[in-house]
């Protein structure tokens, strides 16, 4: 809907039936790149396929962004770097709250994650994800794939994980930095 998005607020949208089929550095459904940006209440169902390096069912690159009540169903076929059914990746200090996805990813080669590809210093509370991935070869995550210092609370997984390497219900790789998790499963 938007490629950049930059001091903005968005809410309470309801896209349905999405269909991206292209090429681009950061793409998401909603935004691709959104920078010092509020999101709040969005629905969104549909499907990507193509190449982007960072992808979100919700926000390619969030950097920073505060994302509340979200909800997300898509399948993407990305075949690039990152992918993740609500971010591609989320930077600090990005908080998510209370958001839901749910959804499957294909051919992502570095870093997949339900909830973000690759996460750094970003915060996730009250969150849920059901991701179905198949053949990544490493970095694969419930939540995050790929993270540095993650503040994890409240959240759960329910994916269904296939990759070769770095391999988690909640994290895939978390560089070995550490980070805060609380009631987390």
């Amino acid at each position: 809907l938007f490629g950049v998005a930059n001091g903005a607020t968005i809410e309470n949208l309801n896209i349905v039936s999405a269909r991206i089929l292209g090429i681009a550095t950061y793409g998401g459904i909603l935004v691709g790149t959104a920078v010092n940006t509020t999101i709040t209440n969005i629905r969104i169902n549909g499907t990507f396929k193509g190449e982007a390096v960072v992808f979100g069912g919700l926000i390619g690159y969030a950097n920073p962004a505060t994302i509340t009540e979200i909800l997300v169903e898509v399948a993407i076929d990305n075949s690039a770097e990152y992918s993740g059914l609500l971010t591609g990746s989320s930077n600090s200090p990005s908080t998510h709250t209370r958001c839901f996805v749910a959804g499957s990813i294909v051919n992502t080669i570095v870093a997949v994650g339900g909830l973000s590809g690759s996460s750094f210093v970003a915060s996730y509370t009250d969150c849920a994800s059901q991701l179905t991935l198949a053949d990544t070869p490493e970095n694969a995550g419930g939540l995050i794939g790929y993270s540095f210092f993650p503040s994890i609370t409240n959240c759960y997984s329910a994916s269904t994980l296939r990759a070769l390497e770095k391999i988690g219900g909640l994290i895939g790789d978390d560089n070995r930095a550490g980070g805060t998790f609380l009631n987390s499963y």
